[in-house]
């Protein structure tokens, strides 16, 4: 399991274009953030709004830390 093998290397991971937290984060602390959300990398197709961008801190937060790509 990848989470395993990092967490015995000592390495920390940052899950990028995956899901929102299921509560893995408990027993693997390693893992930094789950992205989850649609990132800066969708403007191009239009997809992102200011509301979008204003709303994220305040909504994926809760359920635990992300990584937005700028």
């Amino acid at each position: 399991m990848l989470m395993a093998d990092t967490a015995e290397r000592e390495l920390l991971i940052n899950f990028h274009g995956s899901v929102v937290p299921t509560g893995l984060r408990r027993r693997w602390p390693h893992v930094l953030t789950y992205e989850g959300v649609l990132g800066a990398e969708h403007l191009k197709f239009g997809t992102i709004t200011p509301e979008n961008n204003v709303t994220i801190p305040f909504t994926r937060n809760v359920v635990g830390p992300m990584d937005y790509t700028p």
